[in-house]
Formats: C-alpha cells, sequence, structure tokens
C-alpha cells in the first residue's frame, strides 16, 4: 500500500511540476475504518487547472496503479476554486474505478461539481424524521452494503422530496429572479 501510494504521489507531483499546492490522504484509511474493499482516498490541491493532456496522462497512469494492492480514487481541485469555499466544489480531475470503462475508451470526465458532498449538505436541510433515508443510502454508498430497508418510511421520505422539487420549480410564465 505505501509503494502504491508513493507512487501516486509521484504522478501528481510530476504532473504539477511545483504547482501542487499538497496532496492528502484522507477517508477510511486515515480515520481508522480500512477495509479489505477500501479504496485510497488522495486530494490534491493546485494552484492551476490540469490541462486536457494532463488529464489523459493521469487517467492512463491511475488505470495501472489502481487495484495493486488497492483501487486508488484522486480528486483534484484548483485552490482558487475552492478557497474562499463555495458549494458545490468543483473538482478539475476525478479518477476512481467505478469510471474504468470510461477511462479505458478514453473518454477523460471534464471539470465538474463533485457531488461526493451533496448528501451531508442535503441530511442537514431535511426534517429530523426523513434524514433516516438519505442517510441509509449514503452509508450504503460508502459501505457497498445497502442491506433492508423495512424499518424506513421511504414512500414518505420520496413524497416529501417531490413535492419540495415541485414547490422550487418556477411556475410556467413567472420570470426568473435575477
Amino acid at each position: 500500500m505505501e509503494e502504491q501510494l508513493d507512487q501516486a504521489a509521484a504522478l501528481v507531483q510530476e504532473v504539477f511540476s511545483g504547482e501542487l499546492v499538497g496532496l492528502y490522504l484522507f477517508g477510511s484509511a486515515v480515520l481508522g475504518g480500512l477495509r479489505p474493499t477500501s479504496d485510497l482516498d488522495l486530494l490534491a490541491v493546485s494552484r492551476r487547472p490540469t490541462t486536457p493532456e494532463e488529464r489523459r496522462r493521469l487517467a492512463e497512469r491511475l488505470l495501472a496503479l489502481s487495484k495493486r494492492p488497492r483501487h486508488l480514487e484522486l480528486t483534484i481541485v484548483v485552490q482558487s476554486e475552492v478557497r474562499p469555499w463555495r458549494y458545490p466544489p468543483r473538482m478539475d480531475f476525478q479518477y476512481g474505478d467505478w469510471l474504468r470503462a470510461e477511462l479505458e475508451r478514453g473518454e477523460i470526465p471534464p471539470p465538474a461539481p463533485n457531488p461526493d458532498v451533496a448528501a451531508e449538505w442535503s441530511i442537514a436541510r431535511l426534517p429530523e424524521a426523513h434524514r433516516p433515508v438519505l442517510e441509509r443510502a449514503r452509508d450504503g454508498y460508502r459501505s457497498g452494503d445497502y442491506g433492508t430497508w423495512d424499518d424506513l418510511d421511504i414512500r414518505a421520505c420520496a413524497a416529501y422530496l417531490v413535492g419540495e422539487i415541485r414547490r422550487s420549480r418556477p411556475r410556467r410564465g413567472a420570470s426568473a429572479p435575477r
């Protein structure tokens, strides 16, 4: 695992050649919850965006590095995109093995907002009665074990969410706020 992390770190440093603010290991590897199937989560903060060629090179090299001995997940953010903080944070590049098929076909995702923080943001805004449904979904996504849902009122939560979405839509003929 250490050798794999060293190789991933060397790759990121090579790509950014002096423009790297920091490279951080986070998630279960540092929080004490590393399981046999856990991936290694890396966050890189850069002074500048990656170029399309750099994203391609990162993807190609990470495809080879990932799986040995663990899957890797690398998220790159540009410092000016996250400081000062804005929601949702924007990822300049993300590699994860769930993207393997696309990346092997040469389909490199462009910079995009990061959806991973959406669950925490959403849970905090739900009425207390509906939070357990989204918490179970978040926990299942993280662990891969979705278990049973019989103890939760999923229909009530779904009805609430649909109602909120409908209330937030602009009405036909109404002008959008400026």
